[in-house]
């Protein structure tokens, strides 16, 4: 478990990041019986309502970054920052939906999410200046946006489900 996140510096890092935490993720769910995926684990929430929220804000960071490709505009998700009410509803939406059928969403949303960013430059990726052309909002850079909703955003479910199993054992 790490402590603290390390931001990507170039195009290859960001992508062996999300190639090394998605893979850590799997296989810490894949320590989980069927049944145990859709129990509660870090407070009400399940391995399946993670994924779910994962893939759903991943979703999110892919449809922005094709909406602003083709000159539209995508509105902000949390406009008035209101990030609980935001995962609130992503819960709320995703609840019903059975565990292999967010398995597999969340399987190809990261498949997705590793395309697009194999197919964008090293500049369109990590250069402030680019940022907002690339995401249709002022941002520090694609890379961080992206980042947010993949590798770090594993990374972060990854530590809460590590810290439940050690809880667990202990």
């Amino acid at each position: 478990m790490g402590d603290m996140w390390q931001h990507a510096n170039d195009k290859q890092q960001l992508l062996d990041q999300i190639a090394s935490e998605y893979a850590r993720l799997v296989a810490l769910v894949d320590r989980f019986s069927d049944a145990e995926r859709v129990k509660p684990l870090v407070e009400t929430n399940s391995l399946k309502d993670m994924l779910a929220h994962i893939t759903d804000w991943e979703t999110y960071a892919l449809r922005r970054l094709r909406t602003t490709a083709i000159g539209e505009s995508l509105p902000l998700r949390v406009p008035d920052g209101d990030f609980d009410r935001v995962n609130a509803e992503i819960y709320a939406a995703h609840k019903e939906r059975d565990w292999a059928d967010v398995w597999q969403d969340f399987a190809l949303t990261h498949a997705e999410m590793v395309a697009e960013v194999r197919m964008m430059s090293e500049s369109d990726l990590f250069d402030p200046a680019r940022a907002e052309a690339i995401l249709g909002i002022p941002a520090d850079s694609a890379a961080d946006m992206i980042e947010s909703n993949s590798s770090n955003h594993y990374w972060e479910h990854a530590n809460e489900i590590e810290a439940a199993l050690a809880a667990r054992a202990g």
